[in-house]
């Protein structure tokens, strides 16, 4: 691990190269080892189907052993719309049918895995699909109780297939995005208690103007480097504290580090923004990523 302080890791992988062998039951060991009080937040649910059926065994059978191996939560991503019909269209009939995710994640819940919930927005979907979405994931938690956030995520055009693109066009503009995360708030009231800001697609301004009506979570300071070929809109990006801290000071929050299932580890006093440039003007991606243009 890199010589800083870091309380969660992420362990994601491709479909294609995944079977959760003893490599990867290996893996998190040596995090742990490396730091035992690290949060394993660990594989997909496309990720977990695959493994399971590959080797065989049930998606109870398989979640138990990442378990045992050490893992604490599950990313819930690959939710994009929960939506048959618009899934198909936006994976080009690739992605696993709706009751597939939610399988997994309702299966980790019942395990004592938290996972994360997620909305790819700003496509071919319509408002209602939008709000029958917000409606399963409340009826979801609901019954398990399982969501630690909510992370709406807007679609991205350079990120999809040409034939993809041309049919879902260029992606939410600042008015709709911000439009969601305040619906979002206002459904997922007294359920899912934190709306996180996905700053590595919507860029600092972007994050900002979401978290002024909505979102309270900023997510995770990535570290910089070359990710994986996947790794897409976060590939090459890192934010600091001191990118936050100025945040938190324009928008008159207060500033706390969490861990991945938002208990505190400590208060940040954000630093004094008076004399410095405006977060709105800090990255000049962001107006860009907000309006939907991929970066």
């Amino acid at each position: 691990l890199p010589p800083r302080s870091a309380v969660g890791e992420l362990v994601d992988d491709d479909v294609e190269d995944l079977l959760l062998r003893e490599r990867d039951v290996r893996l998190v060991l040596h995090l742990l080892d490396a730091q035992p009080d690290l949060h394993i937040h660990s594989l997909r649910p496309v990720e977990i189907a695959n493994a399971a059926d590959r080797l065989g065994v049930s998606i109870v059978e398989f979640i138990t052993r990442m378990r045992r191996a050490g893992a604490n939560s599950i990313p819930g991503t690959g939710a994009r719309i929960l939506n048959d019909r618009i899934r198909a269209v936006l994976s080009e009939k690739t992605d696993p049918p709706v009751q597939s995710w939610i399988e997994v994640v309702g299966t980790a819940h019942s395990l004592g895995l938290g996972t994360t919930a997620t909305m790819v927005y700003g496509h071919i979907e319509s408002s209602a699909d939008q709000v029958a979405h917000l409606r399963l994931l409340a009826r979801m938690q609901d019954q398990t109780g399982g969501f630690t956030e909510f992370i709406p995520m807007p679609y991205m055009p350079l990120e999809a297939s040409f034939r993809v693109a041309a049919l879902a066009g260029p992606g939410p503009s600042l008015r709709q995005t911000r439009a969601l995360h305040a619906v979002a708030r206002l459904m997922l009231s007294g359920r899912i208690d934190h709306i996180q800001a996905a700053w590595t697609k919507l860029g600092l301004a972007g994050a900002e103007a979401v978290l002024r009506g909505g979102a309270d979570d900023l997510g995770g300071l990535l570290l910089g480097g070359t990710l994986a070929r996947t790794a897409g809109a976060e590939a090459h990006r890192e934010l600091s504290l001191t990118d936050v801290s100025a945040i938190a000071a324009e928008l008159g929050r207060p500033l706390r580090q969490r861990t991945t299932d938002y208990a505190t580890v400590r208060r940040i006093a954000p630093r004094e923004t008076q004399h410095a440039p405006r977060m709105l003007a800090f990255e000049d991606r962001s107006a860009a990523a907000v309006h939907g243009s991929a970066t």
